[in-house]
């Protein structure tokens, strides 16, 4: 019998798109029973809501989640902003910034764990001043997208849904599982193999599903969904300096 490997994948959002974190571990349950075992792999999915424990930390309940999902020793973190950044800890301006930015660090140190960010893009009409402030925050954070890394959008969550698993179902097979060298037993090293990852990352430009708007000429083929990304943020950039008016 095959052993099989833990894919272990963190979930890093606001609260703003809680059905979406829920429809992940419905997608691992789907590859689960398809490529992952295959592969002998197993996905499991870690979020703050059903891995983190009640108590205490001398740097706040972020503290604790940092404890409980263990960000740098997992394989691929799953970043979804939408309308909302999230509330501040104490290095950063929330904790699902702080989550991304430990995978980022470990990332650049480790060459793991892999990163996937998606931007929701749905028409969205601030009511007060938090909303817009929050807003911005999002916007900021998009602009100032590690340039290491893609990103993709989504407008619904039936959309979102058929992108990851796709994504996923790419990752899987752009990795390969190696016996014994891992420091932790629940998590499996991964290896990117050029080659394949190329591969990957072509077909996911090919269906324009990804981008950073820092360097558009490296997608020549996605011009078209660019200049419709440009659009709905104008729009939304739009709808806030409306509302903002109603409060000065």
């Amino acid at each position: 019998m095959k052993q099989v490997h833990v894919l272990r994948v963190v979930v890093a959002s606001p609260g703003d798109v809680q059905p979406e974190r829920n429809a992940l571990v419905e997608v691992a349950e789907e590859l689960n029973r398809g490529i992952a075992r295959d592969r002998a792999l197993h996905i499991d999915i870690s979020r703050w809501e059903t891995d983190v424990y009640p108590g205490f930390h001398i740097e706040g309940p972020q503290g604790l989640i940092d404890l409980s999902l263990s960000i740098e020793d997992c394989d691929l973190l799953i970043g979804i902003f939408w309308k909302r950044f999230g509330t501040p800890t104490v290095d950063a301006k929330s904790g699902t910034e702080h989550e991304f930015r430990k995978a980022y660090e470990a990332w650049k140190r480790n060459n793991r764990p892999q990163l996937m960010t998606y931007f929701k893009e749905k028409p969205y009409w601030p009511k007060a001043s938090e909303e817009i402030y929050q807003l911005g925050l999002v916007f900021d954070f998009r602009h100032d997208f590690p340039p290491e890394g893609l990103w993709s959008t989504y407008t619904e969550k039936s959309q979102f849904v058929k992108l990851v698993r796709n994504h996923l179902t790419q990752f899987i097979r752009t990795i390969s599982v190696s016996d014994g060298t891992s420091n932790n037993s629940n998590t499996i090293p991964i290896e990117m193999k050029d080659e394949q990852a190329s591969l990957a990352a072509q077909e996911l430009e090919n269906k324009g599903v990804v981008s950073n708007d820092r360097d558009e000429e490296q997608f020549d083929g996605t011009n078209e969904l660019t200049e419709s990304l440009q659009l709905e943020e104008n729009m939304l950039n739009m709808s806030a300096l409306t509302a903002l008016s109603h409060f000065t």
